[in-house]
């Protein structure tokens, strides 16, 4: 028994997208907060080869939805694409970068590039999601 009637919102998108904007105007006013995006993509001929997104907060790059077409990999388009991302990171004044990579993605790939993993999540299926940062050279002025 519940004292309160909570409700269970199975289609949360707009409700989560309100939530979601508490919370920045909440983290703004507690830090600098200040979220700035940005993908580095490779397309040909308007067709997507390889992209990855950046998110700037505070000083540190969030990498997520890096892919690469399977027909690309393995030409070093993987290591270019990380490579443009963390330097854009740099420019925009990130010294510190952060990703998270599930078990059959690309793990050994982050790690051959200089990421260092700090954390393991283990599923109960099986599958492990793995968190990792990498020190970014002193944007400018750093």
């Amino acid at each position: 028994m519940s004292i309160f009637d909570f409700q269970l919102i199975s289609r949360d998108d707009k409700l989560y997208a309100d939530i979601v904007r508490r919370f920045e105007r909440w983290n703004r006013q507690e830090t600098d907060w200040n979220w700035e995006t940005y993908t580095i993509a490779l397309i040909d001929r308007r067709r997507l080869l390889a992209a990855g997104r950046g998110i700037v907060n505070m000083g540190l790059v969030e990498i997520r939805g890096v892919w690469v077409e399977p027909e690309w990999r393995g030409r070093g388009v993987g290591r270019q694409l990380m490579a443009e991302i963390e330097a854009e990171a740099m420019r925009r004044g990130c010294t510190r970068a952060a990703l998270d990579s599930y078990s059959w993605q690309a793990p050994g790939f982050y790690e051959r590039l200089g990421w260092r993993c700090f954390g393991v999540l283990d599923y109960p299926n099986g599958t492990s999601r793995h968190w990792f940062v990498k020190e970014l050279a002193p944007g400018p002025g750093g």
